[in-house]
Parts: structure tokens; C-alpha cells; sequence
């Protein structure tokens, strides 16, 4: 069955945030990512990208995409970070590939400054099957 983590996006105890990052996006990466459960980090801001830093090794995932929408997870594995989409773009100066999506709590995301620390809570799920 396919997994997911969902990351909730903590700031002073107060949740802003979900991030949901599917497997099938990030095979190469997931078991990585599944090891993290709860960690206080920093949040930049990199023109149309959102990093947060989570300082675990990430693996190119197939090809590079294009096209970026607002509300995406990214990873980028130079950095070890995750980075959250804040504006439409066609392209991106990193290499980073498509994780997931924020689930909710994008407008709080939008308003944090550069800088800021949050905490991270992760938990792994298993996927709903879809019935047709």
C-alpha cells in the first residue's frame, strides 16, 4: 500500500502548517525522510522558495521537473532541505524534485519571515486506496 509522511509545521506551539509528501514521488528519498520525527529548525526564504532545512540526505529522484504551482513540496538534496513553492514558476535555479503538496496552512506559510524557527512533527500514513 502506498505511504505518505505528513509534516506538521509547528511556530511558538501552534500548528500553521501540513505538508504531505508522497512516496511514489520520492521513492529514493522516503526512507530518509521517514526517520524524521520531530525537529526544531530555521526557515529561509530563496526568491519564489520557502526552505526549511531538515539536514537529512536526500536523493536525486528521476528527472528534474518544471513547472512549479504554488503550494508544492519540493526536496532539494544540495541543501537538505524541503521547499515549499510561494509563487508559480516555469523553472528553478536548484535541482529539486516534486515531493508533495501543502495540505494546509499554505497562507500561514506565505507569511512567514525569513529566518523564523518552527518545529517539525512527522508521521507516516498509509495512503487511502481510491475506489472508482
Amino acid at each position: 500500500m502506498p505511504r505518505k509522511i505528513e509534516i506538521t509545521i509547528e511556530k511558538f506551539g501552534k500548528q500553521l502548517a501540513v505538508l504531505e509528501l508522497k512516496e511514489a514521488q520520492i521513492p529514493l528519498s522516503f526512507s530518509n525522510l521517514s526517520q524524521l520525527t520531530r525537529l526544531v529548525t530555521v526557515v529561509k526564504k530563496a526568491g519564489p522558495l520557502l526552505l526549511i532545512n531538515i539536514q537529512l540526505p536526500m536523493s536525486p529522484e528521476g528527472s528534474i521537473a518544471s513547472g512549479y504551482k504554488t503550494g508544492e513540496v519540493l526536496t532539494v538534496p544540495s541543501s537538505k532541505s524541503l521547499a515549499i513553492v510561494t509563487q508559480d514558476k516555469d523553472s528553478l535555479p536548484l535541482e529539486v524534485y516534486k515531493a508533495g503538496t501543502v495540505k494546509d496552512g499554505l497562507e500561514n506559510l506565505l507569511k512567514l519571515e525569513d529566518g523564523s524557527i518552527v518545529t517539525l512533527k512527522a508521521k507516516i500514513i498509509a495512503e487511502e486506496e481510491q475506489t472508482v
